[in-house]
């Protein structure tokens, strides 16, 4: 059992459900010495870092989603998107953004982290002018993806 991700997640879960969000803390990190490379625990343990609300919690969730991104070339779509989110809900519009224009230029930018970025500025910034930039900023990038062109 040792192995299987979705075994810590719910024995994680189960103390957090019970109160003990500190001993959820510590089952998230001996599940992550014992699968380092499992991104759901990952995102799992990062957000249970950032409900805790403190700045300095803030702090440990922002270097998870840091080591989820590693060097940003071999970084995940999703990665960049949960990264974007959780700098959009702790740090405020303005460094989403400025984390949105140095994920862009990565290798491993899809038109997903663009429809997640515009979608995010017009539902919950209330700003339809940068949606429609990012849109057709992607356009430019991605005007070879139908699944883009149809979003």
């Amino acid at each position: 059992m040792y192995h299987y991700p979705d075994i810590w997640y719910d024995y994680a879960t189960w103390h957090a459900k019970g109160g003990s969000i500190d001993a959820a803390i510590k089952v998230f990190q001996r599940a992550l010495k014992a699968l380092p490379d499992s991104e759901m625990l990952r995102y799992a343990y990062a957000e249970l870092e950032e409900s805790r609300g403190a700045i300095q919690v803030w702090r440990a969730a922002k270097k998870i989603y840091e080591s989820l991104l590693g060097d940003g070339v071999n970084a995940t779509t999703l990665a960049h998107i949960q990264f974007v989110r959780f700098l959009r809900r702790t740090e405020g519009v303005e460094a989403a953004r400025k984390y949105f224009l140095d994920a862009r230029k990565s290798p491993s930018c899809t038109y997903h982290v663009y429809v997640a970025y515009a979608t995010m500025a017009f539902c919950l910034d209330k700003d339809p002018k940068m949606a429609q930039n990012v849109f057709e900023a992607g356009l430019k990038r991605f005007m070879h993806e139908p699944v883009y062109i149809l979003e």
